[in-house]
């Protein structure tokens, strides 16, 4: 019964504290201006944008490694562990490695899918709109070939003048828009959550299987003390890719609740079956490898690499409209330096975690 009540104890500070870090990042960028007007303007003064891409970056090294240092220990040791109950030799051969990289190449894979898609959708799109406007105000045809995107641009630039020598509103193929996510980054944020929600499972099955309690309050530390730290890392993620608030909620909503469904599944398996069994540890470590491939990917790609390019193209980052506000370029500080010494503080505080608490 004891054992029970500390389950239950750990799933509720587990999910509900995460919450409270995962939220803390609306606080953090109302303070820093992050947020987008109503006009897609984003508002983001020149020391702002650096202390968040210095955020950013830590969290960026907090991710890469959960991904290498703790979810692909863990594959290594489901692994050895479901051998050791099959009564099989270990392999020699680096499986979990090569699972860490088949969710890299996975999610490599459906990301230029989904994107060729998007863009495939998007040229789709603007040739109904090229035709629509052409047959609403149809252009005189001259001899020779036209040029169709000569044609577009001279609509753009035209306005249809009334009557009484008023002109009207510009007839124009680009509709400017609230400032929004792009679909790379909205892809990775669903990527990092998918890949996060899936460990969190994992690891709140390994606390709900324990049989002691002094296994579960070890694992339950464990995990929280990197859980809160990526559940920030992960809402700043979120808001500075300018994620809406409703799907902010979700994702946060999602990612902080795998870990306590995690334990309440563990919790359902020691009351009614045997957990030590070949199958389930096989299982839970395959999926652990793709999960920290997946991570490790969006880590690199999506993170670090825009991180990275900041310094490159020389002003902060646009979203959705195409209009670039600048950031003033300071080419006597090393900004890139700065945001790899941030990755390293990320790193380096998992790394001091990992140490502390052994698998």
């Amino acid at each position: 019964m004891e054992v029970f009540v500390s389950k239950l104890l750990s799933l509720l500070l587990l999910g509900g504290v995460a919450l409270l870090f995962g939220f803390l990042p609306l606080k953090v960028a109302k303070w820093l201006k992050l947020r987008k007007s109503d006009k897609g303007q984003q508002l983001e003064p020149s020391k702002a944008e650096l202390t968040v891409s210095f955020l950013l970056c830590f969290g960026g090294g907090v991710l890469l490694a959960t991904s290498v240092l703790h979810m692909l220990v863990d594959v290594r040791l489901g692994f050895y562990k479901a051998m050791k109950l099959a009564d099989r030799p270990i392999p020699q051969y680096p499986v979990a490695e090569s699972l860490l990289f088949c969710g890299f190449f996975m999610v490599y894979l459906v990301e230029e899918l989904a994107s060729f898609y998007a863009s495939k959708q998007k040229r789709y799109t603007m040739k109904r709109k090229l035709q629509l406007t052409c047959a609403t105000n149809p252009v005189p045809m001259i001899e020779g070939d036209v040029d169709l995107k000569q044609v577009s641009q001279e609509k753009n630039n035209s306005s249809t003048m009334q009557e009484n020598g008023e002109a009207t509103k510009e007839t124009s193929l680009e509709v400017a828009k609230p400032a929004k996510q792009t679909f790379s980054e909205a892809l990775g944020n669903l990527m990092i959550i998918l890949a996060l929600s899936m460990h969190g499972v994992f690891e709140g099955l390994a606390i709900g299987l324990q049989t002691t309690n002094g296994g579960v309050w070890i694992l339950f530390f464990g995990v929280a003390a990197h859980k809160f730290v990526i559940a920030f890392c992960v809402g700043m993620e979120l808001m500075h890719t300018g994620a809406p608030l409703r799907r902010f909620f979700g994702y946060m909503f999602s990612f902080c609740v795998t870990s306590p469904i995690g334990i309440a599944v563990g919790m359902a398996i020691t009351a009614w079956t045997n957990p030590d069994e070949y199958s389930q540890e096989l299982t839970l470590a395959v999926l652990q490898g793709l999960a920290g491939g997946t991570l490790l990917y969006v880590t690199f790609f999506e993170i670090l690499d825009r991180e990275k390019s900041r310094d490159a193209q020389g002003h902060g980052h646009s979203h959705g409209t195409g209009d670039t506000h600048d950031t003033p370029v300071r080419p006597n500080k090393p900004y890139g330096i700065y945001r790899l010494f941030f990755v390293v503080i990320g790193f380096s505080c998992m790394a001091v975690i990992e140490a502390l608490v052994s698998h």
